[in-house]
C-alpha cells in the first residue's frame, strides 16, 4: 500500500512531530510512505534522505492524490501545527489520527483570536447543538470564562473531522469511547509508542549523572515538556517545600521551556528550593532523554486535560521510573501499580508531598513501580508492535473489513447505552462471553 502522511516535522516543536520521525521509518517497513508538509525545510537527515516530503499543495493535485491507497492526517490542539491538515482532511477524506480529543484551543486560535465570532459559534452549534449554542452565547455574553479553559472535554469541536473522516486513530479508550460517541466510523485505540525500553535502567541512570553532574545517590526529581499551570509545576514546588520541612534532601529539574508570563522563579525563591531546583530551558531530545535517565521520579501531572495523551509518559516507563500522574482523562486507564495517581482536588499538594517521601523512604516500593512500569513498556509500547497495528488497521480500513474485537469495549459500549455502569453486572457479562 502507499500512504499520504500529513504531520508535522521537526523543526516544528512538537511532541507530534517527535512521534512521528519515530514511526515513519518503522511503518515504512510496511508500507510505502510519502510525507506531507507545510512548506518548510525538514532537520531529520533520515526522514529526508529516505522518504519523498512534499508540500500540503501538493495534494491538491488530482494526480498526485490517485498515487495513494490511503492518507492519515495526525491532528493536534496547535493551529500553528495542524490547522492546515485540518483544512485537507475535510477536503479529502482519510483516516485521522487524534492526538488531543479536544480541540477547543485550536477552535479559539483560528476563529476569536481573528475576530471571527461567527466561525467559532457556527462550529460549537455544528459540533454540539442547542448546547454549544448556549454555552457560546453565556461566553460571548461574559457570563462564563473561555470553554477551552474549564469545560474543553464536553466541547471537544472535533466532530466535523470526525464526521468528515474514513476512520479514526486514537492513543486511549478515554478517548475511543468519546469518538463512539460521536459517529460509528470505525476507532482504533493504539498506545502511544516508545522506542527507549531499558533493561539496565540502573546502569543508564549512574552514567546519565554523570554525564549531568547530579551526585550518584541523590533524590532526583523531575518535569518534562513545555512548563504551564496544566502542568502543576507550581503545586508540585509547594509539596516539595513541604518534602524539604520534612528534612529529605532531593534535586528537582524542569526539563524544557517555561510558558510565558508563568513565574516560576519567584515561587522557588519564595519556598526556599533556589538550591533544589533548576531550569533547563528548551534541551535537545537527547538532552530530554538524558534527565530522564537520570532521576527517580517523574512528575508527569497535567490538570486540566484535552483528553490527551502522553508520549513522553511511556518514554519515562521505558526507561524504569516512578511515575506521578493526575488521576483524570486518560491518565486514570493505568494500573495502580504502573504508576502512582494524584487527584486533581484540594488535596493535591498532600497527595504529592506524602507519595514523594514515601517513594524514596521505601525502596521495596520503588522498585516493585520500576518492575511494573517497565514490563508494561515491553508488552504495550513498541515501537515494532504499534507498526504492525498500523498497518493492520490501514489495510482493514482500505478493504472495508474492519470489525470491533475487543469483548470489553463491546460490552460498555452496549450498557452504556443502556444507563448501566456497575461494575458487577459487567464482570458477570464478562465471565459468561470469554
Amino acid at each position: 500500500m502507499r500512504i499520504a502522511y500529513f504531520t508535522p516535522l521537526n523543526p516544528l516543536k512538537s511532541g507530534i512531530s517527535d512521534f512521528s520521525e519515530e514511526l515513519i521509518p518503522e511503518l515504512g517497513k510496511h508500507m510505502d510512505i510519502d510525507i506531507f508538509i507545510d512548506d518548510y525545510k525538514p532537520t531529520n537527515k533520515y526522514i529526508t534522505e529516505n522518504f519523498n516530503v512534499l508540500n500540503f499543495s501538493d495534494f491538491d493535485n488530482e494526480d498526485v492524490r490517485n498515487q495513494y491507497d490511503e492518507v492519515i492526517y495526525h491532528i493536534g490542539n496547535n493551529e500553528g501545527f495542524h490547522e492546515s491538515i485540518c483544512k485537507y482532511a475535510i477536503k479529502y477524506p482519510g483516516i485521522v489520527e487524534i492526538h488531543d480529543i479536544s480541540l477547543h484551543h485550536m477552535l479559539a486560535a483560528t476563529t476569536l483570536s481573528r475576530n471571527n465570532k461567527e466561525e467559532y459559534i457556527k462550529e460549537m452549534e455544528y459540533c454540539h447543538g442547542s448546547l454549544g449554542l448556549e454555552a457560546t452565547r453565556q461566553f460571548l455574553n461574559g457570563e462564563i470564562p473561555p470553554i477551552w479553559e474549564t469545560n474543553s472535554l464536553k466541547f471537544t469541536v472535533n466532530k466535523r473531522y470526525i464526521d468528515a473522516s474514513k476512520a479514526v486513530i486514537v492513543h486511549s479508550d478515554f478517548a475511543k469511547q468519546m469518538v463512539k460517541g460521536i459517529s460509528e466510523k470505525p476507532v482504533k485505540t493504539i498506545l502511544l509508542h516508545t522506542p527507549d525500553i531499558i533493561e539496565d535502567y540502573n546502569q543508564k541512570q549512574v552514567e546519565a549523572r554523570e554525564q549531568l553532574g547530579i551526585i550518584e545517590n541523590m533524590n532526583v526529581l523531575a518535569s518534562f515538556g513545555f512548563a504551564s499551570e496544566q502542568k502543576r509545576i507550581k503545586q508540585i514546588l509547594a509539596a516539595l517545600g513541604k518534602v524539604k520541612a520534612s528534612g529529605l534532601d532531593f534535586r528537582y529539574y524542569i526539563v524544557g521551556e517555561v510558558a510565558n508570563g508563568y513565574d516560576l522563579k519567584s515561587r522557588i525563591n519564595e519556598l526556599g528550593l533556589k538550591d533544589n531546583v533548576t531550569i533547563t530551558g528548551f534541551v535537545t531530545l537527547d538532552e530530554f532523554k538524558l534527565y530522564m535517565m537520570a532521576c527517580n521520579i517523574c512528575l508527569n501531572l497535567r490538570y486540566p486535560t484535552q483528553g490527551e495523551t502522553s508520549a513522553s509518559l511511556h518514554r519515562i516507563l521505558g526507561m524504569g521510573k516512578v511515575t506521578f500522574v493526575s488521576k483524570i482523562g486518560s491518565f486514570d486507564e493505568y494500573s495502580d501499580d504502573i504508576v502512582i495517581k494524584i487527584d486533581p482536588d484540594n488535596n493535591e499538594i498532600d497527595q504529592i508531598t506524602s507519595n514523594i517521601i514515601d517513594v524514596f523512604t521505601n525502596k521495596a516500593r520503588m522498585k516493585l513501580i520500576i518492575k511494573n512500569a517497565v514490563l508494561f513498556a515491553k508488552t504495550e509500547c513498541l515501537l515494532t508492535s504499534n507498526a504492525c497495528k498500523y498497518k493492520s488497521f490501514i489495510s482493514e480500513v482500505h478493504n472495508f473489513s474492519y470489525h470491533e474485537q475487543d469483548v470489553l469495549d463491546t460490552v460498555i459500549d452496549k450498557l452504556s447505552e443502556l444507563d448501566i455502569y456497575e461494575s458487577s453486572i459487567i464482570d458477570n457479562l464478562l465471565n459468561k462471553l470469554i
